[in-house]
């Protein structure tokens, strides 16, 4: 589990959910980029995180992002208790949220 601080982590231009969201893969990125997990049905291995740049025929610059996620299977299953779909995610690990990524860091 990374612990956030909603008010003061996150930087106030991050008022997009495209930005929220490449923000914290970047973030995740930085905290679990050599762990990789064996996806048994496909027999492949895949990054925790994987992101890559490449330009697209239109000419323009685009990040390709992949992050796996274990989940809990009730709640992707069955729901019991209501949650809503992203509780499903589970804790990586206990680490902490990098300065980098803070708000007002440089």
């Amino acid at each position: 589990m990374t612990a956030i601080s909603i008010g003061t982590f996150f930087p106030s231009e991050l008022n997009t959910i495209e930005k929220m969201t490449y923000h914290n893969l970047l973030c995740l990125n930085t905290l679990y980029s050599n762990q990789q997990i064996a996806i048994s049905e496909q027999e492949k291995q895949y990054r925790r995180v994987a992101i890559d740049i490449g330009r697209g025929y239109d000419g323009k610059l685009y990040a390709i992002c992949r992050a796996v996620f274990e989940l809990d299977e009730t709640i992707v299953q069955s729901n019991p208790t209501n949650k809503k779909p992203w509780m499903a995610a589970l804790d990586w690990g206990q680490v902490t949220y990098p300065d980098a990524f803070k708000q007002g860091s440089p």
